[in-house]
């Protein structure tokens, strides 16, 4: 349940059987420092720290309340035109997948055709390594990743698509690219030729490498 920003699917913590669930603000246009946490009446949660009992003696301190309200406006924003949102963020996944796949046929889909978030794609490209794709997409001004957020800064494969029967070579061979509210059909555009002449980089300077 981790990493999965609010306003890209829909979620009911009463319906979830989740015991408690946290929110970072950041996820969807609050601003970044305020999350929330919702915890089942259930549960009592320990307090990490004590003092004046705020927030139902859960945590001590004085709460922003700019902040919070923040987060509450971002949150019914996020939520007000989410099936429009969603519909838009999948017209652009998709077409940048068949455009991907179109200039790089031996790329892989992971996950494709199982339901999954509109918004994102993981995409394996074999011959290459994340960590260089980065670096050749970074210096073109394309800003993906090699996995999710919550693993930024692990090194190794993603023990997810390892889970999922893919080996380690294709599970250090992936770029996960991102869409948001703001993505327009030009972005797409720019990514697959980002990646394209990325990847003719990274193939040409791997035969080099094998030569000497």
């Amino acid at each position: 349940m981790r990493c999965r920003p609010l306003g890209t699917w829909q979620l009911s913590f009463r319906d979830s059987g989740l015991s408690a669930m946290s929110i970072s603000g950041h996820k969807f246009g609050a601003p970044i420092g305020v999350g929330a946490l919702i915890v089942s009446r259930n549960l009592k949660p320990e307090s990490l720290l004590h003092g004046g009992g705020q927030e139902r003696g859960l945590r001590s301190g004085t709460m922003s309340y700019p902040l919070a309200k923040a987060l509450s406006a971002a949150a019914s924003a996020a939520l007000a035109d989410l099936s429009a949102r969603q519909s838009a963020l999948k017209v652009l996944r998709d077409d940048f997948e068949q455009k991907l796949s179109a200039v790089i046929p031996d790329i892989r889909i992971t996950a494709s055709g199982a339901p999954r978030v509109e918004h994102s794609s993981n995409v394996i490209i074999p011959g290459t390594k994340s960590d260089s794709m980065l670096f050749l997409l970074d210096e073109q001004g394309l800003s993906v990743s090699a996995g999710s957020a919550c693993q930024a800064g692990v090194l190794g494969p993603s023990h997810v698509l390892m889970g999922m029967g893919y080996s380690e070579q294709d599970a250090t061979a992936c770029l996960r690219v991102s869409f948001g509210h703001s993505s327009k059909p030009e972005d797409v555009d720019f990514a697959v030729r980002a990646i394209q002449a990325g990847y003719a980089k990274a193939i040409k300077a791997q035969a080099v490498a094998g030569r000497t």
